[in-house]
C-alpha cells in the first residue's frame, strides 16, 4: 500500500496576514478566492514607501487553513473585514478598502456600512465564467465534491509551476503524491456556492456605495470577464473611475508582466489626503 503525503499548503510566510507601517492614511487590502495575502503584498509595499500603514490579512480558510474552507461562509469573511477594518481605523484620518477579485466583492459590500474614504477593486468578482454556476445551490447536493486536479498534467510546466506555489516542499514528480492530489484533494461545491453568492451580494450592494470609487480591470482576464465588471460598475449610483489594463487575472503579482503598469496605475488612483 502506497504511504499518503501529508500535504502542507502555502508554508512560506508570504501567504500569511502582512501588516506594515506607521501612520494615519492607512489601506485594508482584500485577497481573493482561493487565494492569499501574496497577491496584494507588493502593491501594499508600495503604498507603506510613500508614507502609509497597511494591513493584508488572511482570510478565514484560505492559506494554511485551507483545508478548513468547506466549513467558512462569506459571514466569515464578510466578519474578518469588518473586524480589520475597524482594528486599523482606530486613530487614523483616512482609510482606504482595496479588494482583488472575490475580495473585491467583499470589499463592496463591506464599504456599504464601513465607509472608507475610498474603495479600489481590481478585477472585483461579481459572477463565475460559466452558464452552469446557476446549477450550483442544486449540485452541491448531487455532487457535494469536486476534484479539481482530477485531469491535471504533471507534464506540463505551467502546471508544475502553480503547484510550487502552494505546495513548494512537495516532490510533484513522484507518482503516488500525483495520484493523491489527484484523487484525494478535493473542493466542496459548497464553496464555489459561497463564491457565488458573494457576487451576488456585490452586484445588489452596488448602487448602496457612497465613497470614492475606483475599479480596475485586466483586458485579457479570463477568470472576471470583463463584459461582467462593466455590468458591476453599471450598477453603482455614484459612478466609479473605470480603467481598463492589459493583463489577466494574475496582474496583481509582482512576476506577472502586467503588474507594473497596475502599480503605476493604482497608485495614481490612491487619493492622497
Amino acid at each position: 500500500m502506497s504511504e499518503v503525503h501529508a500535504f502542507k499548503p502555502y508554508p512560506q510566510l508570504e501567504h500569511d496576514s502582512f501588516s506594515a507601517g506607521d501612520s494615519d492614511k492607512r489601506a485594508l487590502f482584500i485577497h481573493g478566492f482561493p487565494g492569499t495575502p501574496f497577491e496584494l503584498r507588493s502593491l501594499a509595499e508600495s503604498l507603506v514607501e510613500r508614507g502609509w500603514q497597511v494591513s493584508v490579512p488572511l482570510l478565514p480558510g484560505f492559506g494554511k487553513d485551507i483545508i478548513n474552507l468547506a466549513h467558512k461562509n462569506r459571514n466569515d469573511w464578510l466578519g474578518k473585514i469588518k473586524n480589520e477594518y475597524e482594528t486599523l481605523k482606530k486613530g487614523s484620518k483616512h482609510m482606504l478598502l482595496v479588494g482583488f477579485s472575490m475580495g473585491g466583492a467583499l470589499s463592496l459590500t463591506s464599504a456599504v456600512t464601513l465607509k472608507p474614504d475610498q474603495l479600489i477593486l481590481l478585477a472585483p468578482f461579481s459572477k463565475l465564467p460559466d452558464w452552469r454556476e446557476k446549477l450550483l445551490p442544486v449540485v452541491k447536493y448531487v455532487l457535494p465534491e469536486l476534484r479539481p486536479f482530477e485531469k491535471a498534467d504533471f507534464n506540463d510546466a505551467s502546471v508544475i509551476a502553480e503547484f510550487k506555489k502552494m505546495l513548494p516542499d512537495t516532490d510533484l514528480m513522484d507518482a503516488n503524491i500525483q495520484t493523491q492530489l489527484r484523487k484525494l484533494v478535493t473542493l466542496r461545491t459548497e464553496s464555489l456556492v459561497q463564491l457565488r453568492e458573494v457576487g451576488k451580494l456585490a452586484l445588489a450592494n452596488a448602487a448602496k456605495v457612497s465613497c470614492s470609487s475606483v475599479v480596475i480591470q485586466g483586458t485579457d482576464d479570463k477568470t472576471v470577464i470583463v463584459r461582467y465588471t462593466q455590468r458591476l460598475v453599471g450598477q453603482f449610483e455614484t459612478k466609479p473611475t473605470y480603467i481598463e489594463i492589459p493583463g489577466g487575472h494574475e496582474f496583481t503579482k509582482p512576476f506577472d508582466p502586467h503588474y507594473a503598469r497596475l502599480k503605476q496605475v493604482f497608485l495614481e488612483q490612491v487619493f492622497e489626503p
